[in-house]
């Protein structure tokens, strides 16, 4: 299963080309993954990320749910055009790995919404995901 889902990525990713859309020096200023959380619990992930090069976006986000730690996540995406494919680890560790593959669709002044498909690692589980953001 964890070939088969890896395989998808890489054969959805070749598929577009790359463009410079997504060009150095590009800021990314957003939530994370807002349809992971329970409607009844209190959370707030804001994230930041920053173009390396051209369609590489490193970022992090900080998470904290009530009652909770606050919890450092990592996080990469590589753009094709609007489709990306990435991956999220917690902290600095591979346990609650998850990587993804979506869509960033722009609108109004540099606003974007991402939808997305999770795959989490250690669950083996997919998931919807979406996320909403400023790019500047």
């Amino acid at each position: 299963m964890k070939k088969l889902f890896l395989s998808l990525i890489l054969t959805i990713g070749l598929l577009f080309a790359a463009d410079a859309q997504n060009a150095k020096g590009n800021w990314y200023v957003g939530t994370g993954n807002i349809a992971n959380m329970a409607w009844t619990d209190w959370a707030m992930s804001p994230t930041l990320g920053y173009a390396v090069t051209d369609n590489l976006v490193l970022g992090g986000s900080v998470a904290h749910m009530a009652g909770e730690s606050m919890d450092l996540d990592m996080s990469a995406k590589y753009f094709f055009g609007d489709y990306f494919v990435g991956i999220n680890l917690d902290g600095f560790s591979t346990e609650g790995m998850m990587f993804e593959m979506g869509k960033m669709f722009m609108f109004h002044k540099g606003m974007y919404i991402m939808p997305n498909f999770n795959y989490d690692y250690d669950n083996e589980t997919f998931n919807m995901g979406m996320g909403f953001g400023m790019k500047f």
